[in-house]
């Protein structure tokens, strides 16, 4: 029986999926919805899947996700939005 030791999702590439908290964000940003809809599609999924996450705090990550050490592309693409 092999034993992982690394966390579940765990990549060994530098890419970083999106969560759904992301994709909501993200949707939001491009205007696909607006703020009430996102709050409510946010936490209709956070109750349902018992993750208890803060809507604050993804939307902390997901900024702090494009500052700093990031490709070009991705810096220009996340600035468009």
């Amino acid at each position: 029986m092999e034993v992982h030791t690394r966390p579940f999702l765990q990549f060994d590439c530098d890419v970083m999926p999106f969560n759904f908290a992301d994709v909501l964000i993200l949707r939001y940003l491009t205007k696909l919805a607006d703020e009430k809809q996102t709050i409510d599609d946010f936490d209709t999924v956070n109750n349902c899947s018992s993750l208890n996450w803060s809507l604050k705090s993804k939307i902390n990550r997901f900024s702090e996700r494009f500052h700093g050490k990031i490709q070009k592309e991705d810096k220009e693409w996340i600035q468009s939005l």
